[in-house]
């Protein structure tokens, strides 16, 4: 396979072809907003606390030196798990960014569009974190065209997104959450990925929030336990640009 073109997807994204996407991406601000209110800001230090973690042991595992977040959102998890181990940069819209610059005083943020080509710029990170943040553009091929220009053979990338048939049930056929355009399943990410020009090293279902004495814990717990749905329905996906 050789990994860059999108017509060895059969659907589009690699998506069942009865899915339905949402016709509008509600997290997608041009201006500074009002997304990362003071509750987002706290939630977001528990959502996708364990792929952080994941990705801090790439880190220390490969001795890597620098980390680029994209869609780093708040960059509280940025800065407490990765931040000790790497130089860190977070890029994301204006208000996430606004937030980091005002609220850390180690890494570096920058400003981009994540819906538009051409973020490439000078770093050379040797990993790069997309925590749960495909399910939310419009166009994710123009996101993952973005990452590969950051890359080098030698990059690591690391993805992860909310496995819909363990989040949602295999019959689900759009998403409820109104913030996300798609979900995809685990194979349909896994094969998305790989028609997009990536080699999946390793993939692995993680918990969707920090394990601890929480309410979203306990709620996360609870609804996927009523639904009779795994809890682990985070999917982390470790990659590298293809060689082919």
């Amino acid at each position: 396979m050789s990994g860059t073109n999108p017509r060895e997807c059969p659907t589009p994204y690699c998506i069942r072809p009865d899915y339905v996407a949402r016709p509008v991406a509600s997290t997608y601000e041009t201006v500074s907003g009002t997304y990362w209110n003071d509750e987002r800001a706290r939630a977001s230090s528990f959502f996708q606390w364990h792929v952080y973690r994941m990705a801090q042991d790439v880190v220390r595992n490969h001795g890597i030196r620098s980390v680029v977040d994209v869609g780093c959102g708040t960059g509280i998890k940025l800065v407490s798990l990765i931040a000790p181990f790497a130089a860190v940069w977070g890029i994301d819209q204006l208000s996430a960014i606004e937030y980091c610059r005002s609220n850390h005083n180690v890494g570096e943020f920058i400003v981009a569009d994540l819906e538009q080509a051409g973020f490439e710029s000078d770093l050379e990170p040797g990993l790069i974190v997309c925590s749960d943040v495909v399910e939310h553009v419009m166009d994710p091929d123009v996101l993952l065209a973005n990452i590969r220009g950051l890359c080098n053979r030698d990059t690591l990338i690391l993805f992860s997104t909310p496995d819909r048939d363990r989040l949602r049930g295999a019959d689900c056929l759009t998403s409820p959450h109104p913030d996300h355009v798609r979900e995809w399943s685990a194979a349909e990410f896994t094969r998305y990925l790989e028609c997009r020009g990536f080699e999946v090293l390793d993939a692995k279902h993680l918990p969707p929030v920090r394990t601890a004495m929480n309410a979203l814990f306990f709620q996360h717990l609870r609804q996927q336990w009523l639904r009779r749905l795994p809890y682990r329905y985070n999917y982390a996906v470790l990659c590298r640009v293809s060689a082919t």
